[in-house]
């Protein structure tokens, strides 16, 4: 799988015109947080780092034409931490929910990094409707890569977390 970005995974809008600017805090943490966890997968960089890079160069200012001054720092941190803290539930859910032929260990850093934080999101964050989890992570794919198959590939993966886990807030009238 083709990641469409350059080495160091930065969004540039330049590469990508369907891109919107991303001030969003919710939106522009998810972000962040993907490019946090491709960080620590890439480099066994420990999470409080992280968290520093982020907040003290990343955050402040632009990168590659786009802006992460307006992330939500609590939904950032949450992110980041409830994948870490959940990491072996999570890889094994995903796994478990890819195709036979793509474990998750051949998966690209960056899409394994978004596929752990939308499961995150869907299994642990029940404040956060699953459509909604599940259509931001689809964007935050488009995002990152040229390549249809990516975005399918999350959004499937994602939707058969979420009807696994929380079919109820999927469809309340079935269970309700």
């Amino acid at each position: 799988m083709q990641n469409k970005n350059n080495s160091n995974n930065n969004i540039s809008q330049k590469n990508n015109p369907r891109a919107k600017p991303l001030n969003m805090g919710k939106a522009a943490a998810r972000v962040a947080a993907v490019q946090a966890l491709y960080m620590m997968d890439s480099s066994g960089t420990d999470i409080l780092t992280v968290i520093s890079d982020f907040e003290n160069y990343f955050v402040p200012q632009e990168v590659d034409d786009f802006s992460l001054q307006k992330v939500n720092a609590g939904l950032f941190r949450d992110i980041l931490q409830g994948v870490l803290n959940h990491q072996h539930e999570l890889d094994k859910l995903i796994d478990d929910t890819l195709p036979t032929e793509w474990p998750l260990t051949r998966i690209d850093m960056t899409l394994r990094a978004i596929l752990r934080c939308g499961a995150y999101e869907i299994v642990k964050r029940m404040d956060i409707p699953p459509k909604v989890s599940i259509t931001e992570y689809v964007e935050v794919t488009r995002d990152f890569f040229d390549n249809k198959d990516e975005i399918r590939l999350t959004n499937g993966v994602l939707d058969k977390i979420a009807h696994t886990m929380r079919a109820v807030d999927l469809n309340p009238t079935v269970f309700g």
